[in-house]
């Protein structure tokens, strides 16, 4: 799927705001629950966490209700949901961020992520894009 220059714009501060979170997260819990970034259309970044009651909700419960609520925003330009997955054939954790624009583009990124050495140091491996599973409607 194309972007277009202005989507991409926003997809680079969507990201620029989400990885600095979520290294954070991992350093201090070694784990994230799904959340959102959201972009209204005068630029203004809002998280947006899912809202569910669960302690102990599955991944895809909280991107569903994530989405929900996306859904029912008004006046969004770009969103990024961020989750945490796992390739069982490459032993591999990766940091998963689906971003969809209102002008229909969409990207798919994806980071791989380890612990290395005894203090359990954060290593970012490098990013992969592609398509992403699905592109939310924000018009």
């Amino acid at each position: 799927m194309k972007n277009s220059p202005q989507a991409k714009a926003d997809f680079e501060i969507l990201l620029n705001n989400a990885i600095p979170f979520i290294e954070f997260l991992l350093q201090k819990n070694k784990e994230f629950f799904p959340f959102a970034y959201l972009m209204e259309t005068d630029g203004e970044l809002l998280k947006l966490d899912s809202g569910i009651d669960d302690e102990h909700p599955t991944n895809q419960e909280v991107i569903d209700s994530l989405k929900i609520q996306i859904r029912r925003a008004k006046q969004l330009k770009a969103v990024a949901i961020a989750y945490m997955t796992f390739n069982s054939s490459e032993n591999s954790d990766f940091i998963t961020i689906e971003f969809s624009h209102v002008n229909g583009g969409g990207l798919l990124f994806v980071l791989p992520y380890a612990f290395k050495g005894i203090t359990k140091r954060l290593e970012l491996g490098s990013p992969t894009f592609g398509n992403p599973h699905s592109v939310i409607d924000l018009k």
